[in-house]
């Protein structure tokens, strides 16, 4: 039985993330009470060259340092060559956010920085590790999905350090009528939880901002936000502590309590 004093008992949360993704998520949303709506905008697939990607993958203990950019990257890199986590023993291994750093424990990586300060790539190349007199002249190998953010790789670059992307997976259109989903549940979704920039535009774009403009969305990142403003949504907005599933539940559940969204049968 529903608890009716739940945050979110009565509410509707969408969420956006890849259906990967979505299982722990949705449970942090349900255990608040929450009707959980998925609808991923972004498919997730395996690299263009898987062979290409095995490859990089093996070279991967011989760099200074190795950054994995998402949970994604983790998994699908340990998909691709299962003793991965054997080979990165003498490696420095730094990533971006709580979530990817639990993905990196579970496959028994140890983990040598992590920013504390917010899971952004902002946020990780601020810390000292990852400075000029760190990396310069180091091989920096850089674990992410096709055609993902350049930041890292950028500021890496001019710091003086050697980049080497190693991209394991990619990504793809969403499948179905995001237009018809949300009319099918028109009134019945009262915040969404969208995770990154690339997800945004993809619910402006398919699903029309006509009808997602006065969404209550919770957003990944300061940026994210900037994004979704100049885009056209009205907010409001709501931007959690740390990105992992209990936060961005707690974000949902702050976000409807302060807007009142009303409850739902």
């Amino acid at each position: 039985m529903q608890d009716d004093g739940a945050p979110l008992a009565g509410r509707g949360v969408l969420v956006t993330r890849p259906a990967q993704q979505n299982h722990r998520l949705a449970r942090a949303l349900e255990r608040l009470g929450a009707r959980v709506l998925k609808f991923p905008l972004i498919q997730l697939a395996g690299p263009s060259d898987p062979n290409a990607a095995q490859a990089a993958l093996a070279e991967l203990g011989r760099s200074d340092l190795a950054i994995f950019v998402s949970a994604n990257a983790v998994r699908f890199a340990c998909n691709l060559l299962p003793d991965l986590p054997g080979r990165l023993r003498r490696a420095r291994i730094a990533c971006v956010g709580d979530a990817t750093a639990a993905a990196l424990e579970a496959a028994s990586i140890e983990v040598h920085l992590v920013p504390d300060g917010g899971s952004t790539s902002e946020a990780l190349l601020a810390m000292d590790g990852l400075q000029a007199a760190a990396v310069q002249g180091r091989e920096v190998a850089i674990v992410r999905g096709e055609g993902g953010r350049d930041l890292i790789a950028q500021v890496l670059d001019e710091r003086g350090a050697r980049v080497h992307p190693v991209e394991v997976y990619r990504r793809e259109p969403p499948r179905g009528d995001l237009a018809a989903f949300l009319d099918a549940h028109a009134g019945a979704i009262h915040v969404a939880i969208v995770t990154s920039g690339e997800s945004l535009a993809r619910l402006a774009e398919l699903g029309g901002m006509g009808r997602v403009q006065a969404l209550p969305l919770v957003l990944p990142s300061d940026r994210v936000l900037e994004q979704a403003v100049s885009l056209g949504f009205a907010g409001p907005f709501s931007v959690p502590r740390r990105m992992n599933d209990a936060e961005l539940a707690a974000a949902a559940a702050r976000l409807a309590a302060s807007v009142g969204v009303a409850r739902t049968g």
